[in-house]
């Protein structure tokens, strides 16, 4: 399931750059390109950005286990050290 969300968002950052490099040289000569082709991109870049931040937010609530698992140990250690010290 990870690998799939981070093909994904990888695809759509990469729409994105390409979208921007488009409005840039929209920018740099906007009698060139047609009005309605720069509208129609501005409204992908609105989806696409909604998609990212979509995918962004159902990440997973631990992205580092290491750090998840280190404090689980420290946890347990603490309890251990506590609990020999009082029952001695």
């Amino acid at each position: 399931m990870l690998e799939w969300r981070g093909r994904k968002l990888a695809r759509l950052h990469k729409e994105l750059e390409t979208i921007d490099v488009l409005n840039r040289l929209h920018e740099y000569d906007p009698d060139r390109g047609d009005e309605d082709v720069y509208v129609a991109r501005q409204t992908r870049r609105s989806e696409v950005l909604a998609a990212i931040a979509k995918l962004e937010g159902k990440a997973p609530l631990f992205k580092r286990g290491g750090q998840v698992g280190g404090l689980a140990l420290l946890l347990c250690a603490t309890a251990y050290t506590t609990f020999h010290y009082l029952l001695r």
